[in-house]
């Protein structure tokens, strides 16, 4: 990937990606979670994903929820 990406038993749940102006956090099973800011984007089956423009817009409770729902997602997985 060329990116730190994040795996829960084998299975991928996250991955970011840094670039000049912004961090891009992909959610691989971000289609399907319940996103409380409405910060989650794209149009992707399954990816979808977030710009963080700076360290303010870190919200830890957030982004630790959407990961767990990620996990439990990954383990109802059945496609890989």
């Amino acid at each position: 990937w060329n990116y730190p990406a994040y795996y829960y038993n084998g299975k991928r749940i996250c991955l970011a990606s840094g670039f000049k102006e912004h961090v891009t956090l992909e959610l691989f099973y971000g289609a399907h979670l319940q996103d409380a800011q409405g910060r989650i984007v794209g149009v992707g089956k399954n990816t979808r994903h977030m710009k963080l423009k700076s360290l303010k817009e870190i919200d830890t409770n957030y982004l630790v929820d959407l990961l767990q729902q990620s996990i439990k997602l990954s383990q109802a997985d059945t496609s890989n």
